[in-house]
């Protein structure tokens, strides 16, 4: 069996201790509420974008609740993204 590809999640923490996630699989983030979930996903779509690749997040929040939860730690803007859909 090859080793898998593996992609930066585009937190820095995790990425130096890990490596990243292994890429074309699922990955579980687990945590309580408020334990940086939502934006460890934000981060890993926004790391995604900038490789040129497609993105998606599917969420039972309102788009704009998500972004504004995690929007003092994000390093870029996601609003032209979300209104071009």
């Amino acid at each position: 069996m090859s080793q898998a590809e593996i992609v930066a999640t585009g937190t820095e923490p995790v990425d130096e201790r890990i490596g990243g996630v292994p890429a074309r699989r699922i990955t579980l983030v687990s945590g309580v509420p408020g334990s940086g979930r939502t934006c460890f996903a934000l981060a890993f779509l926004v790391a995604a974008l900038r490789r040129g690749e497609p993105a998606c997040l599917v969420t039972t929040d309102s788009p704009e609740a998500v972004l504004e939860s995690c929007r003092s730690g994000l390093r870029v803007d996601l609003s032209p993204f979300l209104r071009s859909r």
